[in-house]
C-alpha cells in the first residue's frame, strides 16, 4: 500500500504533465479555472501545490475558485471583468495624438515634391 507521501508525489507529477500539456492552449481565464479545480480536486494542501506548478497566485486561484462555484461571475465571452486589463494609449494619454503630429511637423526632412 502506497504512503499519504507517495499519493502526494504521484498527484504532483500527474497534475504537473497535466499542466504543461495544457498550458499552450489556455487564455488567462480557463488557466485560472484549470487551477482552481485542479487545487479543489487535491484537498488540503492543494492550493500551495497548484501554485508550485502553475506559477499562479493565491489570488487568482482564489478568483478561480469563486467563478467555478458561482460567487463570482464573468460572462462567458469575456477574458477578464468588464474594465479589466490595459486601457488604451488614448485613454491613459488623450494628448498623444497632438504631441506625435508635432514631433512630424517640426522635421524638415525629405523633399516635399518627391514620393
Amino acid at each position: 500500500m502506497m504512503t499519504l507521501d507517495e499519493i502526494a508525489d504521484l498527484d504532483r507529477s500527474r497534475y504537473t504533465r497535466l499542466f504543461s500539456l495544457l498550458q499552450p492552449h489556455l487564455d488567462e481565464k480557463t488557466k485560472r479555472l484549470v487551477g482552481a479545480a485542479m487545487a479543489d480536486s487535491v484537498g488540503r494542501g492543494g492550493q500551495r501545490m497548484v501554485q508550485e506548478i502553475t506559477g499562479l497566485s493565491s489570488h487568482t486561484l482564489k478568483r478561480g475558485h469563486d467563478q467555478l462555484t458561482g460567487v463570482e461571475s464573468v460572462p462567458k465571452d469575456r477574458i477578464r471583468r468588464v474594465g479589466g486589463g490595459r486601457q488604451s494609449i488614448t485613454e491613459t494619454y488623450p494628448d498623444i495624438e497632438t504631441a506625435r503630429l508635432g514631433l512630424v511637423k517640426k522635421s524638415p526632412q525629405g523633399d516635399p515634391a518627391s514620393p
